[in-house]
């Protein structure tokens, strides 16, 4: 569930900052993939899911990347 936030904070805080075309990169494989899905999303974090899916359509391009745990290093050390 903290990913998914953590996800749904990026988007929003890309979108705050006047970004236009991103791409969102994280460790946790299962978000990435509810994310790029566009099938309907029935876990228990769909609601999270969704508000970021609709939240990605707002920008030209927006994709999104699973990387390793180590190519994500500063984000374990920031939380």
């Amino acid at each position: 569930m903290m990913e998914a936030n953590a996800a749904l904070n990026a988007l929003k805080f890309a979108s705050h900052m006047g970004f236009t075309s991103i791409e969102l990169e994280g460790d946790a494989v299962s978000i990435i993939k509810k994310l790029q899905s566009h099938e309907p999303n029935l876990s228990t974090i769909s609601l999270l899911i969704d508000e970021a899916r609709v939240k990605a359509l707002t920008f030209n391009l927006c994709s999104f990347k699973h990387i390793g745990r180590n190519g994500n290093t500063l984000a374990h050390i920031l939380v």
